[in-house]
């Protein structure tokens, strides 16, 4: 038999029903006009209550897959961006590939080489290369051994900054290279690490429990807030502040503030970070951005459907690329102000 309320299916007459928690124990012995009262009083508002509460939880099922579609599609298109170097752009085709733009011609000369390329990273002077196997390329100034990665193995992240390598393996353990002045080498102790970010000499990682780890340089305070937050589920770090995504989807932020980078207390329903010297860019899972710093009057046509986002600045320039709806569109200013070139994938 079907239960009264929600028609969920039962084993026999009298049982309480798994699904909305009705009992159905009907009263005997009721006359036509009682029953009626019993429907009215009783059943119809157990029946109101249980389709409020089976809509709140369609509703929130609905948000949660919109929310895993929406990760899925990050993690799938995140490797179609790439980064920027003090006078150059590195950018992963579909194929594995890698697009340069710029004017150093030793990395052009040995980023055309690369292949099977799913992201990249770059320092000042200096890019790194991740490809399918796990295995981390490099190209570039080495004044500082920061191209010096070629033992590095099953590595799943990949960071440059500055002078500064830094990757992450399989087994949650962290690698780092190049100017090491500020103590990041001893980055290298950490265990179950599940992301690394790297500022301009300090580095985050992000434990399995939540927590976040830091290392180096602390003259803006760019480590100070760092042990106290928790619950975190991604990181980013400009050159002098660190970021922290939360599991409710608000942002924490630590360090310099001097362009605002930090004013980041208002965000909500983040999914992805990231950071960059005097700026901070956060998208939602509507594909909204979320700008604070350098970068927060920089606007996207229609400002939505943002897949990735990444960010370049050194002192009065700036560069970011950004991803929508499969056409990748390349941001740079100067002192005298700046636009947006919109590129297709095809394209490039």
């Amino acid at each position: 038999m079907k239960c009264i309320v929600c028609e969920a299916e039962i084993a026999q007459k009298g049982e309480m029903c798994a699904q909305c928690g009705f009992d159905m124990k009907i009263p005997s012995f009721l006359s036509e006009k009682q029953y009626k009262e019993w429907l009215e009083q009783v059943v119809k508002p157990c029946q109101r209550e249980w389709l409020r509460k089976k809509e709140i939880l369609e509703r929130k099922a609905e948000e949660q897959r919109k929310e895993r579609e929406y990760k899925g599609r990050i993690e799938k298109e995140a490797s179609c961006l790439g980064t920027f170097g003090m006078d150059f752009s590195v950018f992963v085709r579909s194929d594995g590939t890698v697009k340069y733009l710029g004017s150093n011609e030793e990395i052009k000369r040995e980023t055309r080489k690369w292949a099977g390329i799913v992201a990249v990273s770059a320092g000042d002077f200096h890019v790194l290369g991740l490809d399918r196997g796990g295995r981390v390329l490099s190209a570039g100034k080495n004044n500082l051994n920061q191209c010096d990665v070629f033992d590095w193995k099953n590595v799943v992240q990949i960071a440059a900054r500055g002078d500064v390598s830094a990757a992450l393996d399989a087994k949650g353990r962290v690698y780092v290279c190049g100017d090491l002045e500020e103590g990041l080498g001893s980055a290298r102790k950490w265990s179950r690490i599940k992301k690394i970010a790297l500022g301009n000499k300090h580095i985050l990682g992000l434990c399995e429990d939540g927590t976040v780890k830091s290392v180096g340089c602390n003259l803006d305070d760019q480590c100070t807030q760092v042990p106290k937050w928790n619950q975190v589920i991604d990181i980013a770090a400009g050159e002098y502040h660190s970021l922290a995504l939360c599991r409710d989807g608000s942002v924490q932020a630590s360090g310099s503030d001097i362009d605002g980078e930090c004013a980041v207390e208002s965000w909500r329903e983040i999914v992805k970070l990231q950071g960059a010297s005097g700026s901070s860019v956060g998208i939602d899972r509507k594909g909204r951005l979320w700008r604070a710093g350098r970068f927060a009057d920089i606007a996207l046509q229609e400002d939505s459907s943002v897949i990735q986002i990444v960010l370049g600045v050194k002192d009065t320039d700036a560069a970011a690329a950004a991803l929508k709806e499969g056409r990748l569109q390349i941001y740079r200013q100067d002192a005298k102000g700046g636009e947006w070139l919109t590129l297709s994938n095809a394209e490039e």
